[in-house]
């Protein structure tokens, strides 16, 4: 197996094309290449079920390289076919109802709570926990 690293990122797709007889842009291949680059890392991207030139994968290829900068290749072949995206959305889904479903627990505890059991300290941390705003209330 190579130990070459592979080209840095950022990756980009262009195409080539030629004008046909009628003045219209005839594209004949598309290509991923290092932005800035003249020379082509993959070429003759096309769409196996119609054997013609794909836009669409060579964007993919592009985007996936960009998005997976910093990772080590190994890495990533270890992961393949496991649905990456798929697994943190999930992840990302089970935290946040934990989270709400904690949030509200709190609250209850707060809105319940006997002063014998917890000191003022107590009960002021969990109202500023309460306080802190939640993910969704963050500006992208």
């Amino acid at each position: 197996m190579s130990r070459t690293p592979s080209t840095p990122t950022p990756w980009e797709y262009n195409h080539a094309s030629h004008g046909d007889a009628r003045g219209q842009v005839v594209v004949t291949e598309y290509f991923v290449r290092q932005v800035g680059a003249n020379v082509a890392i993959a070429s003759d991207i096309i769409d196996p079920e119609t054997g013609l030139p794909s836009e669409a994968n060579a964007k993919r290829i592009a985007a996936a390289m960009n998005a997976c900068e910093g990772i080590d290749t190994s890495g990533l072949v270890g992961l393949g076919g496991l649905g990456l995206l798929a697994k943190a959305n999930h992840n990302a889904y089970v935290v946040k109802h934990q989270r709400d479903a904690l949030f509200k627990a709190l609250q209850s505890i707060i809105l319940h709570a006997n002063p014998v059991l917890f000191s003022a300290g107590q009960l002021q941390q969990a109202q500023k926990a309460l306080a802190m705003p939640q993910q969704s209330d963050m500006p992208a």
